[in-house]
């Protein structure tokens, strides 16, 4: 396979002979073609390129696939694919003798979108994310670039000072291009003017903020110690240095903020000391230690030591609440406080006039309790209490008393009353045992009468009379009669007796379930007359439960017979003697 045109010699030689011969050959080597198709390209969607290169005389070319060419028998071929698509060329000489093939490969870019994303309205001074996620290998321009973060990023925030219309131009290899724009409208933000920085004493106010502005609404925070959290201008009372921060929203939407410092100096202190109370003509330390550098002022003066002092003496003559205001050196912070010194006069002693008293009786001595004062007296004997301000005497003989009584300012006075004792001894006031009765019934009570007493009856409710011994008695509910016995020595006694009215009760069912509520059948009123009988018959006529002494405690019926076996549910029929009476009817058992 000779590389170039060569001239072969073959001498042939017969062995027996030897003779020979001699012929030649030219085998003649035509180059081969060079199906140049040019370098590999890339357009754009619709865009074309040349492909190939200057023909060869007498060489034929053919090019495949035929898409998206304008002929396929040219050396030279304009190319318009659709999609990337790989040509080959096939080009021969020398009648098709010789022939050579080659591809070249037409790359279609897809057209980018310049996704600008859609249109945004922002309020001055805040910013929007524009654009879209970044496509690989693609580039991105955008112009104006002023208030981007970045004008060759893909998605920048934008934050401009006024509306503002960006285009995007998104490139996809050299030469794929592709704009589009996209507007930002900016709305004013309100003006949040919180006020200057102030300074107050603490206890003071301040006032912050500016006056509204129609249709702008207004938030303060924090809200302590403001007037109003909502208001445009408002008054801050904060306890201790606080930032406040105005938040203005107006009527489109968008919000501004703005801050303020109140700086808070505290108050001094003001010490009055604590309230007191003093006897008339003593005296007392008001105030406490100062404070080097303020300055003191009381008021009123009267009975003050000095006025201008942290811790005066007072002696006033009637009570007298002072009022201190107390000035902070420095800053001419000032705080006021006030302490009542009350003056207690002396207290009377009262131990009222000296009585005179059956042997057996008591008598109370002294008077009414002035509130805070506190009372002694002297000897204990006889005296339901030696520390109350009236307390009865009962003294076996006649007793000299002495109250000391001492007020809340320890104020003390002391007084002395004899109570003299009459030995004749007392009524009995005979008013007989309690009694139980019907209801519309009555009954005797008292006892036989002394000659020579008086009797008094209270209340004359159902009674008989009420200046006998022993009236009849025959009231509509339970009363408790007193009565007060007096002999003609004029002493009296008194007793009380109760005649208790009883009504007939009958509950007519029970649910003996174990549950703790109405377990047994309860009669109320049995329990007055202990000598009862109960008896339970069934609806057939069968006794099946008895007991004597009713109470609706120990003795009760609980829904069992005599053998402590369960009865069935149902409806059983009693009957109830008492007090000579006998009453009869039904129940309901239901578990």
């Amino acid at each position: 396979a000779p590389t170039t045109t060569t001239t072969y010699t073959l001498t042939e030689t017969t062995t027996a002979t030897g003779c020979s011969k001699s012929n030649t050959v030219t085998i003649t080597v035509k180059p081969s073609p060079a199906a140049n198709t040019g370098p590999a390209q890339t357009i754009c969607p619709g865009g074309s390129v040349k492909l190939g290169a200057t023909a060869v005389a007498g060489d034929t070319y053919t090019w495949s696939p035929a898409t998206g060419l304008n002929r396929t028998d040219s050396s030279w071929v304009t190319a318009s694919p659709a999609s990337t698509t790989t040509y080959t060329l096939t080009q021969s000489n020398w009648g098709s003798a010789c022939s050579r093939t080659n591809t070249v490969t037409v790359t279609v870019n897809p057209t980018p979108s310049a996704n600008t994303g859609p249109a945004q309205t922002i309020c001055s001074g805040s910013g929007v994310t524009i654009g879209a996620a970044p496509v690989a290998g693609n580039t991105y321009s955008w112009s104006p670039a002023t208030g981007l973060s970045s004008s060759t990023v893909s998605n920048p925030t934008a934050s401009p000072t006024a509306t503002t219309t960006y285009t995007l131009t998104e490139s996809a290899g050299a030469s794929c291009q592709k704009s589009n724009t996209v507007m930002i409208t900016v709305k004013p933000a309100p003006v949040a003017d919180a006020g200057p920085s102030q300074t107050i004493c603490e206890g003071s106010k301040a006032t912050i903020g500016t006056a509204a502005i129609a249709g702008n609404t207004y938030s303060w925070s924090p809200a302590t110690g403001l007037s109003s959290a909502t208001s445009a201008q408002t008054s801050a009372s904060p306890v201790s240095s606080t930032t406040y921060t105005l938040t203005v929203t107006g009527s489109n939407g968008c919000s501004k903020t703005d801050t303020v410092r109140i700086t808070v100096n505290p108050a001094p202190v003001a010490n009055t000391g604590s309230n007191k109370t003093i006897c008339a003509g003593d005296s007392v330390k008001l105030g406490g230690t100062a404070a080097a550098g303020n300055t003191y002022s009381w008021s009123p003066s009267a009975g003050l030591g000095s006025a201008s002092s942290s811790s005066p003496m007072a002696s006033p003559s009637a009570t007298t609440t002072y009022t201190l205001t107390e000035t902070a050196a420095g800053t001419g912070c000032t705080k006021t406080n006030t302490v009542t010194i009350t003056v207690a006069p002396k207290p009377n002693a009262m131990v009222g006039t000296a009585p005179t008293i059956c042997k057996g009786t008591g008598v109370m001595i002294g008077a009414a309790p002035v509130s805070g004062d506190t009372y002694t007296w002297t000897p204990a004997n006889g005296l339901s209490s030696t520390t109350v301000s009236n307390p009865t005497a009962n003294p076996a003989a006649t007793t000299t008393y002495t109250l000391t009584e001492t007020n809340s300012g320890g104020c003390s006075k002391t007084n002395t009353v004899t109570v003299t004792v009459n030995n004749n001894p007392l009524p009995l006031a005979y008013t007989g045992p309690d009694q139980t009765i019907n209801k519309g019934s009555g009954v005797n009570i008292g006892g036989p009468a002394v000659t020579g007493d008086t009797y008094s009856w209270t209340p004359a409710t159902g009674l008989s009379s009420v200046n006998v011994s022993n009236p009849n008695a025959h009231p509509d509910a339970t009363t408790t009669y007193t009565l007060t016995e007096t002999n003609n020595s004029g002493c009296s006694a008194s007793n009380t007796v109760v005649v208790t009215v009883i009504e007939e009760e009958f509950y007519t069912g029970f649910s003996p379930n174990g549950d703790g509520k109405n377990d047994g059948w309860n009669i109320p009123m049995l329990n007055s007359y202990p000598s009862n009988s109960v008896l339970i018959i069934n609806r057939w006529g069968s006794e099946v439960w008895k007991g004597d002494n009713y109470d609706s405690k120990t003795v009760i019926w609980t829904g069992q017979n005599m053998k402590g076996q369960d009865l069935p549910d149902g409806t059983y029929y009693y009957i109830i003697s008492y007090n000579n009476q006998e009453k009869r009817g039904w129940v309901v058992l239901k578990r």
